[in-house]
């Protein structure tokens, strides 16, 4: 291979990156969300390993236990709607990077979250093992490109 060949293949590699940046992004996002999803409905668990506050118990009794819903542990599913619901979605995009939200799409879910951080803060923050997971994936894309 010659050197104006070598040069031509990593602009082009270069240039993929960039076009697929806003997908491979979003596909992060959504394996990031994931993440988080299933922490809290496994363990019930914040960022920070910490047990979330439990439903209040008349809550746990009457919305929770009475309709065959598991009740030990905040687990922000019933029907699953609202975790269905949450989704990236690009909220910046320049020529260097694309920033994402993980939010809520409808009013219903965005009341629902908004409920719950009174009492338990974001409950979509990622754990620091989360965003190392996210990164790694990050790195894996970029070399992807460039291998």
């Amino acid at each position: 291979m010659t050197p104006e060949e070598f040069r031509n293949r990593i602009r082009a590699r270069i240039e993929e990156l960039e076009a697929n940046r806003k997908n491979d992004t979003l596909r992060i996002a959504s394996d990031l969300k994931a993440l988080i999803q299933l922490r809290i409905q496994t363990d019930g668990t914040d960022a920070k390993g910490q047990k979330f506050s439990p439903y209040t118990s008349k809550y746990a009794k009457y919305g929770r236990r009475e309709q065959g819903y598991q009740d030990r542990y905040f687990d922000f599913t019933r029907t699953g709607r609202a975790f269905a619901n949450i989704r990236p979605t690009v909220i910046d995009e320049t020529d260097n990077s694309v920033t994402v939200e993980v939010a809520g799409q409808n009013t219903l879910t965005k009341q629902k979250l908004a409920g719950q951080f009174d009492k338990r803060g974001n409950i979509l923050t990622p754990s620091q093992t989360e965003i190392d997971i996210a990164n790694e994936s990050n790195r894996q894309r970029i070399l992807k490109y460039l291998t």
